[in-house]
């Protein structure tokens, strides 16, 4: 119910989406999109359970070079700020993993999704947390194997802009770009830059 993201295709050419809502525990799940001859199947590959895994996905999933599949969860996860996850093939399914659960403090509720860069690194935005104006953050794989976040910038709803509801694009040299909804002159809104 409720799908707000787009939809992904992979290499065999089936679809993936998220829906905010319904699904087993009614907090949304991604889906899976298999044609067959001129129909298409759907299927549920997660349910969120609206726990620490998080709930209420709006972001559109993509892929890595590895055929992993990512997103984000605008609500629940450890302080119900959201939630950014993994769903790797595992046999003839998918195994979930939790990489990272917004406090507040380092962002929330993050409305898109993420840019995977060339080297792995997820990039992303919060529409709010901090001074309720939101971040740009990474998450990146420590040498322990498990995902750091790092916030990249932290808004201000000022010159610098506020409430980003993007996914950000990189450039050849891995810095990031993006848009804010709100700030800047006339508080109208920015397109912004941050500089790896």
């Amino acid at each position: 119910v409720n799908p707000i993201g787009g939809v992904t295709f992979d290499s065999f050419g089936n679809l993936y989406g998220t829906a905010g809502a319904g699904g087993t525990y009614a907090y949304g799940n991604v889906f899976k999109l298999t044609k067959s001859g001129s129909t298409w199947v759907w299927s549920a590959i997660y349910s969120f359970e609206g726990e620490d895994d998080g709930g209420s996905p709006w972001s559109t999933p993509v892929f890595d070079s590895l055929g992993n599949l990512y997103g984000t969860t605008i609500y629940r996860g450890a302080a119900d700020a959201g939630t950014v996850f993994r769903l790797r093939p595992f046999g003839n399914g998918w195994k979930f993993l939790l990489l990272h659960s917004f406090t507040g403090s380092d962002g929330q509720n993050p409305q898109v999704g993420v840019t995977v860069g060339s080297d792995g690194v997820l990039y992303g935005t919060t529409s709010s947390g901090t001074d309720n104006a939101g971040t740009v953050y990474k998450l990146a794989v420590n040498g322990q194997g498990k995902w750091d976040e790092t916030v990249l910038h932290a808004f201000t709803n000022k010159a610098d802009g506020g409430a980003p509801v993007c996914v950000p694009a990189l450039d050849a040299k891995g810095d990031v770009y993006g848009t804010a909804s709100t700030g800047g002159k006339g508080q109208d809104g920015v397109v912004f830059e941050v500089v790896r």
